[in-house]
């Protein structure tokens, strides 16, 4: 993970007050940016393209993560 934003859910969601509750411990974020570092059963990403993701859930501020396809994003170059 490069990058992830962080959002007004994310505040409430760590202070309890969002409607959709996480049970602690979680880990907060939404969505996400960075670079493939394993695929299983993807047809159009593979290891080292940079994509931006949407997540259902938390996960965003970790160090790695685990994203289906279908909310993923390439990246256009610079």
């Amino acid at each position: 993970i490069n990058k992830s934003l962080y959002y007004w859910i994310d505040i409430l969601s760590c202070q309890g007050k969002y409607q959709e509750k996480s049970k602690p411990p979680f880990i907060p974020g939404l969505e996400v940016s960075g670079e493939i570092s394993e695929v299983n059963e993807c047809n159009h990403l593979k290891v080292g393209d940079k994509v931006f993701c949407i997540f259902t859930g938390n996960g965003a501020f970790s160090e790695e993560c685990v994203v289906k396809e279908s909310q993923c994003f390439l990246v256009p170059p610079v």
